[in-house]
């Protein structure tokens, strides 16, 4: 399932570059609603094949987690950024159009390190669809001290609401940047 979600959001970005906004095949373009497919069966994957280091998370174990998932997707993006970098700096008519703010010394290093969606401000990225990887590690980074907290609360109601308010506010930050 996650395959085919990844796929679709593939082919809702082809349908895009190929068609423009709102043109083409429309299962294609809403194709964006792919991502939260994605994220929701990750998370079910995630919580799945970790979830007895979980359980008994410490700081030592948080720290190993944030590395595994860290190394799993920032040097193919740093490798990509350089990338990016070296024909923006060799053939600057490849970005004429682009604003200002997108290939920006700030965008580039908030783009290299996917903290870019991390910020109170929109300012764009250098590759588009890393918002997404960006929120997907504050997300990896979040759940483990999510899952320390509730662990302390006594009450399964009260761990519920707690959820509950840091998914609301999680979702309040994300809807603040306009994305």
């Amino acid at each position: 399932m996650r395959g085919i979600a990844a796929l679709w959001v593939f082919t809702h970005h082809w349908n895009l570059f190929v068609y423009g906004t709102g043109q083409g095949f429309h299962v294609l373009a809403v194709g964006y609603l792919a991502v939260d497919a994605f994220f929701l069966l990750s998370g079910f994957v995630m919580t799945h094949s970790r979830y007895t280091a979980f359980r008994r998370i410490n700081a030592g174990e948080f720290a190993g987690y944030a590395a595994e998932r860290t190394m799993r997707l920032l040097p193919t993006n740093m490798a990509a950024m350089l990338l990016y970098g070296a024909v923006f700096a060799l053939v600057p008519s490849v970005a004429s159009d682009w604003p200002a703010s997108v290939h920006s010394g700030l965008s580039f290093l908030t783009s290299f390190f996917l903290v870019q969606s991390w910020l109170p401000f929109p300012l764009g990225g250098w590759i588009v669809p890393g918002w997404s990887v960006s929120v997907e590690i504050a997300a990896y980074c979040a759940l483990p001290v999510l899952l320390l907290v509730i662990r302390r609360i006594p009450s399964p109601s009260w761990s519920l609401a707690v959820t509950m308010a840091a998914l609301a506010t999680f979702v309040a930050i994300l809807i603040g940047h306009g994305e």
